[in-house]
Parts: structure tokens; C-alpha cells; sequence
């Protein structure tokens, strides 16, 4: 047991959680469980509904209306955390996450049947577990606190990806008919129980009690260097959700095989470790926009391979490819927006701020989504699909680029 002790403490200090204040270690122990139940049934939850109803579509919907129905449930829980606070919320959306898992259990074959329930059950939970979450994320001592915990949840959900679903996917692919789904949702359902527990032990924190969510709407749109934040995740989004969704399940159409799909997210989880590593290294306050330009242009340019090949192989590449490059993009661009919307005014409640945020973002996933569903039809229209959803992450950087000069302009007043 003392050796376990001693290389926890290497392991903390070799990451910095001695650095961060005792509370906030809480914090991130429990959501870094709360990352590993995600994963384990991680993007078999697609497949399973893609099995069942032989249709991309099927999935897409899903995760469209799971997105969309959270941002609109973060409006309600903006509300309740005035009288509660965040660390509720996360134990409210942990628990409602243990019945969404054992109702895919009970659901079983007829769960695609049922899609928009359960799409409504997933959306109900994140809506509360992620306003928790951005609240914690807010009350941060400083900027360097949200880049490294950005930093550390990406390297801990590239870890897990390392392991999880390759065990998944061995154990669905081995197991008859939707038994090794079940068993895979059970797990998960097992260890969101654990992760409820640790939420009880996140120190509850006093948030704004203001409450003026139209007075919030106003000032998003009246003032320029939020809006424009707040448009650059909209972008942001188109191609957050769709990219790793259809890649997935394109590779999945080739192989028809739960573990060689597991294998993907595997390699994938690599790449995503490594340079999640290298972001918390390499990118500062001043140089992070300029690495959000490189990375897309990077991206853009794997992606027109698209054009001159289509394979099995060509996907798992892009796929690793993919996740090695999003870092750059999405850890810099989290931490402008933390940044940007955590100087909120004292008659503005942070968390409704975040409701009106995850809406913006919601709406370019969505977006996205549908995009790709539509050019999901043939190789050469989803190819273009992916070129024009690449093209969306530039306007997101120069939208951020925006709202940075405005916000050192307006710093730079008397």
C-alpha cells in the first residue's frame, strides 16, 4: 500500500496536482472517473444504436439531440445552482447518468426504438453535470490553473482511451447478439456509482446570486469581445462532435468489427496523449492563437486525402491523425473562452453565461452533424463534407484572434 501511496505522489508531482489547490484536486479526481464510466461505453453507444437500426442517421439524431436538449437544460440549471451549488449539480447529473446507463440495460434490442428517449435522458444529465463542471472549471484561481486542469483531463481521457476501448470492443465483439453491449453498459452503470461518491467530496463553492438570464442574452449581444467568443465555439463545434462521430462510424461501415474499432480509438488515445502532452509544454498565453492557425491548417491539409483515396486504412489514419492534431486547437481555444467569460459582471450569474455558451456550441454541433449526415451518401460528398467543416476552424481561430485584441484594447483604457 505504501508503494501505491509513493507513486501517486510521483505521479501528482510529476503532473503538477501539488501545485493546485487542495479542493480543486477533488474536483479532478472526480471527473477524471466520470471521464472513465464515459469511456467505457464511449462510441460503442453509437454503434450499438447503428447496429440495431442499420443507419447513420440513427446516431447522428442521437448525438444532435443529446447536444442540443443539454444547452437548453443548462438554462434550467443555471437557476437551481443559485439556490444549491456546483458540486449538486454534478451529483445530480452523475446520478441521473447511473439511469441513463441501466436503461440502455433494460432497453437492450429495443433501445433504437427508443432513441429519442434516451437522447433526451443523456441530454437531461449532461445539462446538469457540465453546468457543475463549468462552474468548478470558473472559480479557478487563475488562468494558469484552467490551461494545466484542461491539459490534465485531455491527458487523463487520452490514458483511459488507451486501454478502454480496446476491452470493450473485445468483449462486445466476442459475446452473441447485444449481451456484450449489456455488459459493457453494466460496467459502466458500476462505476458512475463510484464517481457519484466522489462527487460528495467536491467542497461546495458559493456562486453569484444574481439571475437576470435576459440581462445576460443582452449583454452577450451588446458586448462585442463575448460575442465573438461565444461565435468562434458555435464553429468551433461543427466540428467538434461530427469529426470524431462519422469517422468512427465510416471505419466501423469498412470493418464490422467492434474490436477493431476499439483498436482505433486505441491509436487514437495515443496520438491524443501525446499531444495533450505537448500543449501543456509548449502553448502560453501568447503564443496559443498561432498554434490554432497551424493546426487547422494541418488538418485541412490530411483531410484532402479524402480526394485521391478511400479506405479502411485511410480512415484509421485521419482518425490517429485527427486526435493528434484537435489538441492544439481545443485545448487553446478552452482556455480563451474560460478566460474570456470568467470575468463575468457582478449582476450576471457565470452560470447562465455558460447556458447561453453551451447553446453557441450545441447549435455548431448540431450543425455539423447534420452536415455530414446529408453528405454521408457517397465517399466523394462526405469528403467535401469534411473540407468544408475543416474550413470552419479558421474562422474560429480569427474570431478569437477578434475578441483577444478587443479585450487588450479595452484592458489598455483608463
Amino acid at each position: 500500500m505504501s508503494k501505491l501511496k509513493a507513486l501517486g505522489s510521483h505521479i501528482g508531482m510529476r503532473l503538477g496536482l501539488a501545485t493546485l489547490p487542495a479542493g480543486h484536486r477533488s474536483f479532478i479526481k472526480e471527473h477524471l472517473f466520470f471521464l472513465l464510466f464515459a469511456a467505457i461505453p464511449g462510441t460503442f453507444v453509437n454503434t450499438f444504436f447503428f447496429r440495431q437500426s442499420g443507419t447513420v442517421a440513427t446516431a447522428a439524431i442521437y448525438n444532435a439531440l443529446a447536444c442540443f436538449g443539454s444547452a437548453l437544460v443548462m438554462h434550467f440549471s443555471s437557476f437551481v445552482v443559485i439556490k444549491k451549488n456546483p458540486a449538486f449539480l454534478m451529483r445530480v447529473g452523475v446520478m441521473l447518468y447511473n439511469l441513463f446507463y441501466l436503461a440502455l440495460i433494460i432497453g437492450r434490442e429495443q433501445a433504437a426504438a427508443y432513441m429519442p428517449l434516451y437522447a433526451l435522458g443523456a441530454a437531461v444529465a449532461g445539462g446538469f453535470y457540465w453546468q457543475g463542471y463549468n462552474l468548478l472549471m470558473q472559480s479557478a484561481a487563475s488562468p494558469e490553473i484552467v490551461n494545466h486542469t484542461v491539459s490534465l483531463f485531455g491527458m487523463g481521457s487520452a490514458v483511459i482511451s488507451l486501454v478502454i476501448p480496446v476491452l470493450t470492443g473485445n468483449l462486445i465483439s466476442h459475446m452473441q447478439g447485444m449481451t456484450g453491449y449489456t455488459v459493457v453498459f453494466f460496467l459502466a452503470f458500476v462505476v458512475s456509482l463510484y464517481t457519484l461518491n466522489l462527487a460528495r467530496r467536491i467542497p461546495v463553492s458559493h456562486q453569484s446570486t444574481s439571475h437576470n438570464l435576459i440581462k445576460a442574452y443582452h449583454y452577450t449581444f451588446t458586448h462585442k469581445s463575448w460575442l465573438l467568443v461565444m461565435l468562434s465555439e458555435t464553429f468551433r463545434g461543427m466540428r467538434e462532435t461530427s469529426f470524431p462521430l462519422f469517422l468512427s462510424l465510416i471505419f466501423f461501415r469498412y470493418v464490422n468489427n467492434e474490436l477493431l474499432l476499439g483498436i482505433s480509438t486505441m491509436c487514437s488515445g495515443m496520438a491524443a496523449l501525446l499531444a495533450n502532452d505537448l500543449t501543456r509544454r509548449k502553448i502560453r498565453a501568447d503564443n496559443r492563437l498561432r498554434w490554432v492557425f497551424r493546426a487547422c491548417l494541418m488538418i485541412t491539409a490530411g483531410f484532402l486525402l479524402l480526394f485521391l483515396n478511400n479506405s479502411g486504412g485511410l480512415i484509421f489514419g485521419l482518425s490517429v491523425f485527427y486526435s493528434f492534431m484537435i489538441p492544439f486547437v481545443a485545448n487553446p481555444s478552452v482556455g480563451i473562452m474560460y478566460n474570456t467569460l470568467q470575468r463575468s459582471r457582478s449582476d450576471i450569474n457565470f452560470g447562465q453565461t455558460m447556458a447561453i455558451h453551451e447553446l453557441f456550441l450545441a447549435t455548431g454541433r448540431v450543425l455539423g452533424l447534420m452536415i455530414l449526415l446529408q453528405l454521408s451518401h457517397s465517399e466523394t460528398l462526405y469528403a467535401w463534407g469534411f473540407l468544408l467543416l475543416n474550413l470552419t476552424g479558421f474562422i474560429a481561430a480569427w474570431l478569437l484572434h477578434q475578441s483577444s485584441r478587443l479585450q487588450a484594447s479595452e484592458a489598455a483604457e483608463p
